[in-house]
């Protein structure tokens, strides 16, 4: 079978021209509706080197430079942008980054939740002030967990609030459900 081969170059301008937006519409529709993905490296004040997934919200309100495959947007700029096979699209490493890269501090609420728990059935939380029950969590968690709470105001009274309303939580639904029904 033979291709049919035609001469853009012959046709008007404003034909052309018509074309083109009609394929970019239908392009940026395509990327926006997850049937394509686009893939560019992504410029900042850390170039990242390899090519990345381009998030398909980038394209709602992208400034695309069509001649120089540039997609600008939201303060995001992606260069060498290219269209690529959905199944191509997410790199094995890709998928270990946006799957379990994290950022920020790691969590310390399961060994604060852990600690209030271990404290709570020794009986040390119960009738002293909401002062002392802070200061002896703290003062277990850094004991049992020094590497994650290296300095003498860690864990914080904040999170530490958050592990015993937790822990009250708990202790309450726990106290509820094993109420027997009142008899009548």
């Amino acid at each position: 079978m033979r291709k049919l081969k035609l001469d853009h170059s012959a046709w008007p301008p404003a034909v052309r021209q018509r074309i083109w937006d009609q394929w970019r519409g239908e392009l940026i529709s395509r990327i926006l509706s997850d049937e394509i993905h686009c893939v560019g490296v992504r410029l900042g004040p850390v170039d990242h080197e390899e090519p990345e997934l381009i998030p398909k919200y980038i394209f709602s309100k992208a400034d695309i430079d069509w001649q120089r495959s540039i997609v600008r947007a939201f303060k995001r700029t992606y260069e060498a942008v290219r269209i690529v096979p959905l199944e191509e699209s997410v790199s094995p490493r890709q998928e270990g980054l946006t799957s379990s890269k994290r950022i920020g501090r790691p969590s310390v609420t399961s060994e604060l939740n852990q600690v209030v728990k271990l404290l709570r059935a020794e009986g040390q939380l119960k009738d002293v002030s909401k002062k002392e029950q802070i200061n002896r969590v703290r003062k277990r968690a850094r004991e049992l967990f020094s590497n994650k709470f290296p300095t003498p105001s860690q864990p914080s009274r904040n999170k530490i609030l958050q592990a015993l309303r937790a822990g009250e939580k708990h202790q309450s639904s726990a106290l509820c459900g094993s109420k027997s029904p009142k008899s009548s």
